[in-house]
């Protein structure tokens, strides 16, 4: 009986530190936001590095814009939509000048996908 006490209890610790172990997106820095986006759109993307560098002040810029609508969640659910879209609007309307015409559909199509890959998890 105390073996069988002594497992469940140490199953249970082992499964708690599991899931603490895990990181936590929604209290990632704007900054760390801003490396992965850049990360994974460089990778997407084969970008060099001085645009590289650019696409990372800019995913900087509107993370902290994102993170600040998200912040101020006294405003009701429809408004934060509104505005966490108008901020992805204004983002891409600056990529679009930042990337060439083939690399801004890529980046619309890499988007697409990582969308429908959160959606899917949701589920």
């Amino acid at each position: 009986m105390k073996t069988r006490l002594l497992f469940i209890l140490l199953s249970l610790f082992m499964g708690i530190a599991m899931a603490n172990a895990q990181p936590r997106r929604g209290n990632m820095s704007a900054e760390d936001i801003a490396k992965r986006q850049t990360k994974q759109t460089t990778e997407a993307l084969n970008l060099d590095k001085a645009t590289s560098e650019k696409l990372y002040q800019i995913n900087l810029k509107y993370a902290e814009k994102m993170k600040e609508a998200f912040a101020d969640r006294s405003s009701d659910r429809e408004a934060m939509r509104d505005e966490m879209m108008s901020i992805r609007d204004q983002k891409n309307k600056e990529l679009n000048q930042l990337f060439t015409k083939e690399q801004f559909e890529k980046y619309q199509k890499h988007q697409q996908e990582m969308m429908q890959q959160r959606r899917g998890m949701r589920r």
